[in-house]
């Protein structure tokens, strides 16, 4: 789990925050193995192309990207911004894929617009 963790945190989140570290491992490895596997082939490996979709919405969003995340890098959260029509991108310093988790006050300050 700690690989884990290495890839989809930013560089020194889990030496800063140990406790925060331990119980998302602990969270991790309470999931049962089979059905972690099939959510993530249904996330991940199976997933068919939603590209097309995007300009149907027609709500503004917000699409967030860690600058270090290695998952969903922030090229791609350019991608889906620029083709929503009423989408903005917003790429967090100091995260990766876990920004709420590694960054809440730029979350809130995106929420309150600030």
């Amino acid at each position: 789990m700690s690989d884990v963790q290495r890839m989809t945190t930013a560089p020194g989140w889990v030496k800063a925050h140990p406790a925060e570290a331990t119980s998302e491992r602990e969270v991790m490895a309470s999931h049962d193995p089979a059905s972690l596997a099939l959510a993530l082939d249904a996330a991940v490996l199976d997933r068919g192309d939603v590209r097309p979709l995007l300009d149907r919405i027609k709500m503004p969003v917000e699409v967030v990207s860690g600058e270090s995340d290695q998952a969903t890098p922030p090229e791609l959260g350019q991608e889906i911004a620029v083709s929503v029509g009423r989408g903005r991108h917003t790429i967090v310093d100091g995260a990766a894929h876990h920004v709420p988790t590694e960054q809440p006050d730029a979350i809130a300050a995106l929420l309150r617009d600030d």
